[in-house]
């Protein structure tokens, strides 16, 4: 087992090497999807939304941030410079935006999710009356 007892309680699991291996390749699987997205207009990745881990630390039953992992790998591929992540969980994800908050090229936008979200609301009730 590996981990402390603090750092369970962050992540919300108890972890071991397999659970790290499958943090690892659900960053990958979101890094595809970005390469995916940029070339072919719209991709998506089930397997991700680690949104709570820092880059210190995993949170929230996240090991490692798979978002800010595949930002920062399409900035170093030079796919893209500057990133908005619009996360529209119900809550904002404090570990993307702690990783982004001094990175001028990423920002992590709650409040458009939430505009976005409450627009998909009204779409849904006027559409479906």
């Amino acid at each position: 087992m590996l981990g402390n007892g603090t750092e369970i309680r962050r992540i919300g699991l108890p972890w071991s090497s397999q659970r790290v291996e499958r943090a690892q390749r659900l960053c990958g699987a979101t890094m595809e999807a970005s390469r995916a997205a940029l070339a072919d207009g719209l991709a998506v990745s089930l397997a991700g939304g680690t949104h709570h881990a820092f880059a210190d630390r995993g949170e929230g039953y996240g090991v490692f941030n798979d978002i800010a992992v595949a930002a920062r790998a399409m900035q170093a591929e030079r796919r893209a410079q500057r990133i908005v992540v619009i996360d529209c969980d119900a809550h904002q994800g404090n570990g993307t935006a702690a990783i982004f908050a001094d990175d001028p090229d990423l920002s992590s936008s709650p409040w458009l999710a939430a505009m976005l979200a409450r627009c998909w609301i009204r779409w849904t009730f006027i559409f479906k009356r």
